[in-house]
């Protein structure tokens, strides 16, 4: 098993590897700081990366590999434009003002937040885990985290649960 076997496993371009959709509250000052108008909006926000940055170490003498997994990107929000709701109603914006303002707004909370990061993480691990698998027990490696145990993803309703076979 060779970095380049592994890299060529999981190289499948960009992968979002968690989506939140986020209600909020956009409110646009002024100079002085005072509120002009606050604007509800619903944006969907994808957080992943490019899977060809993934980089493999693999220790022979112990038969380990450890995936090298890049930074998490979060993707521009994608503001669904029929959910604006203004206070007052009706202000005194430029369209594209307002969306700009509101997809500032969802990526900053998003960022803040932190979670999405967490989940991207966490299912991105899944993913490479499920992608490497087969070829790790072929060439009898076991595959490491660095000190990190990824957390399975959460389940939608139509998906099962696998059972990875341990050596």
């Amino acid at each position: 098993i060779t970095t380049s076997d592994l890299e060529r496993v999981v190289n499948i371009s960009r992968l979002s590897s968690a989506e939140f959709v986020y209600d909020g509250i956009a409110q646009a000052v002024d100079e002085n700081g005072n509120v002009q108008y606050s604007v509800a909006y619903c944006a969907t926000v994808r957080a992943g990366i490019d899977m060809s940055d993934i980089t493999f170490e693999i220790d022979e003498e112990n038969r380990v590999v450890t995936p090298i997994l890049p930074e998490i990107g979060v993707d521009e929000p994608i503001l669904d434009e029929t959910t604006l709701e203004f206070m007052p109603s009706n202000p005194r914006a430029d369209l594209q003002e307002i969306i700009a303002l509101c997809k500032e707004d969802a990526l900053t909370e998003m960022q803040e937040d932190g979670q999405i990061y967490t989940t991207a993480r966490e299912n991105l691990q899944s993913t490479v885990e499920a992608l490497i698998t087969p070829l790790l027990e072929h060439g009898d490696y076991t595959l490491g985290w660095g000190g990190i145990t990824p957390t399975p993803p959460v389940l939608t309703s139509n998906q099962r649960p696998r059972k990875m076979k341990s050596r």
